[in-house]
């Protein structure tokens, strides 16, 4: 037999009962005496050779601790103590073996989902050459962000995915060189021809020297494209001064009476909904006049930063003009 110190936590019921029985009520107590060598897995033996078992907790140092076995009654002897520890520890390993299977399936059923989505994402991004990677992100053709690459981590095919990435990224940006380099080839030819046709021989000169300012040659091909637009009134924008006057001159006293305010204004314009009798007849001049032009009604609205102001406190309305021509594309804004 060897010789242990055992101690031992009383739980409420075990103080009474200890109570009960005339011995120490304390909450903490030890007991001595004979145990059986069986039971030494759960003691501890210190540096001196003594012999204790700490009931009171479960587990070691080494592999963590937290709260063991509390009495209803005071220990009958320090064997059936010990025994019972003993039991009450297997039971303990027991319970957390099954509880930590528990974890490692619950643990591979998420992996393997998450292992499903990870194929799935791969197969998806390779089986379709229109698909790309930027940053952490995985976009198919429409731009719609897919997944996140940082999911492939573990994944065997990461690899292919990322040299896949580059490869398609590298060969975009060629194509954007390239495109770009085909545009700047239009675009001055398209120049080059308008000069001989329209321009004057110091425009031509100074062009093929590039010397000729862009602004100068963009004018003069725009003044072009809406020749005869002298027959119609340019829109003017609305200001803020426009506003002011607006606020000031309201029949409605509760506009008016913020004509002296410090107000922030603010504009919006959008396609107009409906249109005069007038200002209709005048768009369908303006389309008449530049056949291959795209007219669009607008209409232009400003407020200010009190609710008292409706919008459209100055309201006006515009045919927005876009021709093409080459690679250019004109706009200009006439008022109706």
């Amino acid at each position: 037999m060897i010789t242990a110190t055992i101690h031992y936590r009383l739980s409420a019921a075990g103080q009474r009962a200890a109570l009960v029985a005339g011995v120490s009520a304390a909450l903490g107590q030890d007991i001595v005496g004979e145990i059986s060598p069986e039971l030494l897995p759960v003691c501890e033996v210190d540096g001196n050779g003594k012999v204790a078992i700490n009931t009171a907790v479960y587990g070691s140092l080494r592999t963590g601790q937290s709260s063991g076995m509390e009495l209803d009654a005071p220990p009958d002897s320090a064997q059936l103590l010990a025994e019972s520890y003993r039991d009450y520890c297997a039971a303990r390993a027991a319970a957390d073996a099954i509880n930590s299977a528990k974890r490692q399936a619950e643990h591979d059923a998420e992996k393997a989902v998450k292992l499903a989505a990870e194929q799935e994402l791969v197969s998806a991004f390779l089986a379709d050459p229109k698909w790309r990677g930027q940053g952490n992100g995985i976009y198919t053709a429409s731009g719609r962000t897919y997944g996140n690459i940082l999911y492939l981590y573990h994944h065997p095919d990461r690899d292919t995915v990322m040299a896949e990435i580059n490869r398609r990224n590298s060969a975009d940006a060629i194509a954007r060189t390239l495109e770009a380099e085909r545009q700047a080839a239009e675009r001055r030819a398209f120049v080059e021809a308008w000069l001989r046709d329209h321009g004057t021989a110091n425009q031509r000169e100074r062009y093929a020297a590039d010397l000729l300012p862009e602004s100068e040659y963009v004018t003069a091909m725009e003044s072009a494209a809406f020749e005869g637009q002298q027959a119609f009134a340019p829109y003017d924008k609305i200001t803020d001064e426009d506003v002011r006057e607006a606020i000031r001159e309201s029949d409605d006293e509760d506009v008016s009476q913020h004509a002296d305010s410090d107000l922030e204004i603010s504009y919006r314009s959008e396609v107009a909904t409906e249109l005069s009798a007038e200002q209709w007849d005048a768009m369908q001049r303006i389309r008449s006049a530049f056949p291959t032009a795209t007219v669009d009604p607008r209409v232009h609205q400003a407020t200010a930063d009190n609710s008292d102001i409706p919008w459209g406190i100055v309201e006006r309305h515009s045919a927005k003009a876009s021709l093409k021509s080459g690679p250019f594309t004109f706009t200009r804004e006439f008022a109706l």
